[in-house]
Parts: structure tokens; sequence; C-alpha cells
């Protein structure tokens, strides 16, 4: 595990750059990932689920809060990682500690993994900061990288959900119009879960699939793996006027729009945003706004779940 880490730093001191950061998250934001993502934890020994690593020619460092102190005083001793106790005194920021890099410093990172929010952020603590997409380095490191496994995806009825696909899709396209865009590029997976009626278990203990999804005035398109759906999951996205693309496919269509592409800069990575043209960022999502108003059916199986995890209890 050190000798990884020795590897990142040698790759910072031949490129050129100043520091590499590796995030705790996946292409879409979420707080929970698959094993494929935790380059953290491969990398430096912690494997708390909250923390930033930043490392350089010479050094690595680790951020994290209160929560982890302790356990990550003891996880970095196996690759001499310097623990950064976040909002303790004398201890800096990320980006106090990038500035004093360089009066210019050069940064990379995978693209996919950073939110915009984060970038943006960036880009405004630490002036004349340059930043580099490199995410390939971690795949010629991580060698035995496990895979992101599909598992199946499911769709709940609509007199479970309260309401239908069609419906929801409709909604969000009127929220689109309202904010002045042609087009809703929807990167948090449990709103795709929520817009599309769908589960599954990509994520353990989360009911969602790995999935994008672009809506416009003229439909609505799911990008994810086929393999994921059955016949009958297929035919309800038919039904629902859904066409379906793979996965990977999403940066391909993002960069071939040239008009206003709604987005959730807290769940939409760098790389995705960086091929969209006209791009507004909104600081709440409209499907995060609806999802978060419950109807009359959700509310009763709210209440059902309740009885029932107290009755398991």
């Amino acid at each position: 595990m050190k000798q990884d880490i020795i590897k990142l730093q040698k790759y910072v001191q031949e490129s050129g750059i100043d520091a590499y950061l590796v995030f705790t998250s996946d292409d879409h934001g979420s707080e929970y990932i698959v094993d494929h993502f935790k380059t953290r934890e491969f990398l430096s020994g912690f494997t708390g689920s909250a923390g930033t690593l930043l490392v350089t020619k010479d050094g690595a460092y680790l951020w994290t809060d209160g929560r982890y102190f302790i356990q990550a005083a003891r996880e970095l001793k196996t690759t001499d990682t310097t623990l950064m106790k976040s909002g303790e005194e004398g201890v800096p920021t990320i980006f106090e500690f990038v500035k004093k890099l360089s009066d210019s410093p050069k940064i990379a990172f995978d693209f996919a993994t950073a939110t915009v929010e984060f970038v943006e952020a960036l880009k405004k603590a630490v002036k004349g900061v340059e930043i580099v997409d490199c995410g390939e380095i971690i795949d010629e490191i991580w060698t035995n990288r496990p895979e992101v496994e599909p598992t199946k995806a499911w769709f709940l009825p609509d007199k479970a959900a309260g309401e239908s696909v069609k419906s929801k899709i409709e909604n969000l396209q009127k929220d689109v119009e309202k904010q002045g865009c042609e087009y809703a590029l929807v990167s948090s997976l449990d709103d795709i879960a929520w817009l599309f009626n769908m589960r599954g278990s990509d994520i353990e203990y989360n009911p969602v699939n790995y999935a994008y999804a672009i809506v416009s005035k003229d439909g609505a398109t799911l990008f994810m793996d086929e393999r994921k759906l059955d016949e009958k999951g297929k035919k309800i996205l038919e039904e629902n006027g859904v066409n379906l693309m793979p996965y990977q496919d999403v940066y391909g269509v993002v960069e071939q729009i040239s008009d206003k592409v709604l987005i959730d800069k807290e769940k939409t990575n760098y790389a995705l945003f960086s091929r969209i043209a006209d791009a507004k960022e909104t600081d709440v999502f409209p499907t995060t706004v609806r999802k978060a108003i419950k109807n009359a059916v959700e509310i009763r199986n709210m209440k059902k779940a309740h009885v029932e995890d107290g009755v398991a209890m």
C-alpha cells in the first residue's frame, strides 16, 4: 500500500504538477460508494467514510473531520500519510495548503470524481490555480481495481410510488422551461431513482442504480448499463417514452447539445460539466425539491415502513 502512494508521488514529480487530489466520491457526487471508487482508501489506508487525500512529490496528507481523528491516526501509519485534523486550530484547509505550494499551483485530479461545486470553490479560493484532468494514473497504479458490478434494476408500480414516471418527467420538463433551459442533466442517483420510479442495489444499502438522465421537451433519455434491465424493465421505459442508451454515452451526447442545460453543481462531475457548451447551475435541482415533497401514498408507505421497522427491532 505504501508503495502505491510512492508511485503517485513519483508521478507528481515527473509530470510537473504540485499535487494530486483524491476525493471520497464517485462520478455522481454520492456519499456512499462502491469499492471501485475507494481510491483514497486504497492509497492511504484510511477506511473512514469522509476524507480528502492530497499527494505531493514528497508527502501525503489526509483531511478528515473529528469523527475519525483516532481511527485515521491509527490507519494512516501504514502509509506514512500525515493526518490533517479539519477544523482544529492551526490546521490549514486544503485550499490554504494548496496556496502555499506555489504562486500558481498546478493541481491534478480525476475530473469525473470532482463536483462542479468543488472546482468552483477551488478556483475562487486559490487565484491562478491550474487544474489537470488525470484519472488514468490511478488505473495504472491500482492494477487490480474492482469493477462496478451491475445489479438488476426494478421499478415501483404507480400505485406504490403515488405518481407515474410520465407525470414526473412532464413536471421536470415544465421546471426546466421555467428555468429558461432546453435540457436538464440529472446526475444524482437518488433523483434518478425517484424520477423513473426505479430501484437497484449497485451501492450497498442504497436502492440506486448507476445512471444519468437527460430530459428535454422532446422526452427523456436514461443512460445505464443495459444488462441491468430485463425485458419487463425495458418495456416500462418504452411505455413511458424513455430512450435507453449506454452509461458512458452521456459524455458524447452532452457535447452535441448547444442549447442551455440545467445542472446540479453539487452532483454533476466536472468532466461532464466541461463538455457542456451552455450550462445553467442551480442550488437546488427541480427533482430534489419535488422528491422532498411526499405525496399521500409515500407518506402512508413511510408510516408502514416505520411500523415494520419497529416490530423488527
